[in-house]
């Protein structure tokens, strides 16, 4: 199935108006933070904004007394006691807190839609107003995927399923950044077809690099060595030791080969070998650290992240931003960033070391060859992995008005997670 569906009716004007948009969100999704969740709510919104939206964050909080305590003692419960997980923040009585929270704070002021980059933010909201979700994944997508939603306690696999389920009945529109978690909503969770799209995320950054600045990129990284660089804050799920090996395979061909990883450190008991540079975690907050990854970015050749489980990283936009090209597995949604020999090439879990390294010595040894997958990762972040196409499509499928979408009702559909909801 092609799940970049085709968009219903565009409209993309408010009567000769700016659009007003509500921006729902929570302090872990806050939009005026570059740290909250990646920085993709801050990217988000700067990026509506300057496809023509205005944009206000509405702010829901978690309570505090009782029912705080409350979900810590249910978690201390299935944690410690039942050995399962617990998902204190996807709770229903919590989110039923947050739907009523939204509710009443979009009934205080005028918005022509409300926008939302977690399902769960949404899944009780009460409004008239066409909601849009952006999003990387559903609940059915991250089931027994990332460790952190493996055995999890019967009562969040129920939460979890009703609450997707809600916030998709009530979209207008439900936007997801690979073709796998689109695929997902229509599947397990019967969202109609027209109504949900495949839109990338793109780069978390500043300021993009010119075609004459990539150019020069290019040309200045050196030929008589490979440098790798690895970027992410999970030393295991990442998959930091296969990217170790495979850059011992390509010493062990004769390349003077040096990886930095960046953003997590390994275990007491991992032996570093030689060749190997640890970074700390680097901000992108701040200007130090927007400066540090500028500089691995620009003097790298290859990004490498073998990652176990992941969605759609925005490094890997990141990287293509900076004509860098990436080579990682082909789990999730990370097929729909990474085009094999457009912007590099993804392998299948299984994959040994030695062939990533065969592919990045066989690349190593083609100067032109590399040169041109340099240009072409740069120009899928203009043509694709981009926040600011992305962003103008959905500013443009903004309703003309208010419609009767999202009332509280529902819109009736009923998809395969009914029966996989628990109680």
């Amino acid at each position: 199935m092609n799940c970049v569906i085709p968009p219903a009716t565009l409209t993309g004007k408010c009567h000769g108006r700016r659009p007003r948009l509500a921006f729902l969100e929570n302090a872990f999704l806050a939009s005026s933070s570059e740290s909250s969740w990646s920085g993709l709510p801050y990217h988000m919104r700067r990026a509506m904004e300057a496809a023509g939206a205005d944009v206000v964050p509405v702010r829901v909080q978690d309570p505090g007394g009782w029912p705080y305590l409350e979900r810590w003692m249910h978690y201390a419960y299935w944690r410690v006691l039942k050995k399962h997980r617990y998902l204190r923040h996807s709770e229903s009585r919590l989110l039923r807190e947050y739907g009523r929270q939204a509710s009443e704070r979009l009934r205080e002021q005028p918005f022509d839609a409300v926008f939302t980059p977690s399902s769960w933010l949404a899944a009780y909201l009460e409004t008239p107003l066409p909601l849009i979700l952006w999003s990387d994944a559903t609940f059915a997508n991250m089931l027994n995927f990332y460790p952190a939603f493996s055995r999890l306690a019967p009562c969040s696999l129920r939460d979890g399923h009703r609450a997707e389920r809600g916030a998709l009945e009530r979209c207008h529109r439900a936007c997801f950044s690979s073709e796998w978690a689109a695929k997902s909503a229509i599947e397990v969770y019967g969202m109609p077809e027209d109504r949900v799209e495949v839109l990338p995320f793109g780069a978390n950054i500043k300021k993009e690099l010119t075609s004459d600045e990539i150019d020069a990129v290019i040309a200045s990284r050196p030929r008589t060595c490979c440098r790798l660089l690895f970027a992410g804050v999970d030393w295991e799920r990442k998959g930091a030791p296969l990217a170790i090996e495979v850059m011992q395979r390509l010493q062990e061909r004769g390349l003077a080969v040096q990886l930095t990883i960046a953003g997590c450190l390994p275990p007491g008991n991992v032996a570093i070998p030689p060749g190997v540079q640890i970074t700390e975690y680097i901000s992108k907050a701040t200007d130090s650290g927007r400066q540090r990854l500028d500089i691995l970015f620009r003097t790298s050749h290859v990004f490498i992240l073998p990652t176990r489980a992941d969605c759609t990283p925005c490094v890997f936009s990141e990287a293509s931003a900076y004509a860098l090209p990436c080579v990682s597995t082909g789990v999730g949604g990370v097929r729909s960033v990474i085009r094999d020999g457009i912007n590099g090439h993804t392998f299948p879990p299984s994959a040994s070391a030695a062939e990533y390294a065969d592919w990045i010595a066989r690349l190593m040894a083609d100067r032109p060859g590399y040169e041109q997958l340099c240009r072409s990762s740069w120009n899928e972040s203009q043509t694709r992995l981009s926040w600011k196409l992305s962003a103008e499509r959905i500013v443009a499928q903004l309703p003309a008005g208010p419609a009767p979408v999202g009332s509280g009702s529902g819109t009736g559909f009923v998809g395969r997670a009914d029966s996989l909801a628990l109680g």
